[in-house]
């Protein structure tokens, strides 16, 4: 069993540290330059907690836990279940394409990605598809559970061109169904944590 990966950053440390192999990791920075982290080839669970630079991070195959800290920066967890904040700033949480967004972020919320912090109009979910008013559509009111957001969501899917549909409910926050495969059903979901009603709109998702 290869042992975990233990890496500190002082406050003064930028550049790019690049971690392909397969055990877990922690990543520990107050920095306030930049940083890129390059972990993609990285199976085990990673927890990267940095300070206020503008960092690209990319992680592998998952459950992940990522805080970017303040700062503008780009965030892709790929596949698993995870978590990540990108503290204030201008903040980018990328997957690969909209046809692989379902393998990296699940359709229940066992396997949801879940986003804290997240600030519509400042903050953007990268898919390769722009969410546009022919394919984004959101809920007024608050769904009663999840399973009905999910439910309404296929609804819509199903009757027009909308790949993605935002709904919200009291106990789970701002709930992004998006239907990857253009099948007219919601095939992934990314959990906003906190977010309701308007909490994310068709620009906040972009190619």
């Amino acid at each position: 069993m290869n042992a975990a990966t233990s890496i500190t950053l002082g406050a003064n440390v930028s550049g790019t540290i690049v971690n392909a192999t397969t055990n877990a990791a922690t990543v520990t920075g107050t920095n306030t330059g930049g940083i890129n982290i390059t972990m993609a080839g990285a199976t085990g669970a990673k927890t990267i907690t940095l300070g206020a630079g503008n960092d690209v991070i990319v992680t592998g195959a998952a459950a992940d836990v990522i805080a970017a800290g303040n700062g503008n920066n780009s965030i892709t967890g790929a596949e698993g279940a995870d978590t990540m904040s990108g503290g204030t700033g201008v903040d980018t949480y990328a997957y690969g394409s909209i046809a692989t967004l379902a393998a990296q972020t699940g359709i229940t919320l066992a396997t949801a990605d879940n986003i804290t912090g997240f600030a519509t109009g400042v903050d953007k979910i990268k898919t390769g598809t722009a969410g546009a008013a022919g394919n984004f559509s959101a809920a007024g009111a608050a769904a009663a559970s999840f399973a009905a957001a999910e439910i309404a969501a296929n609804v819509v899917f199903a009757g027009g061109t909308e790949v993605y549909y935002y709904a919200h409910t009291a106990a789970d926050g701002g709930l992004l169904f998006v239907d990857t495969a253009a099948g007219a059903v919601a095939t992934a979901v990314i959990r906003l944590v906190g977010l309701g009603a308007g909490g994310v709109v068709a620009a906040d998702i972009i190619a």
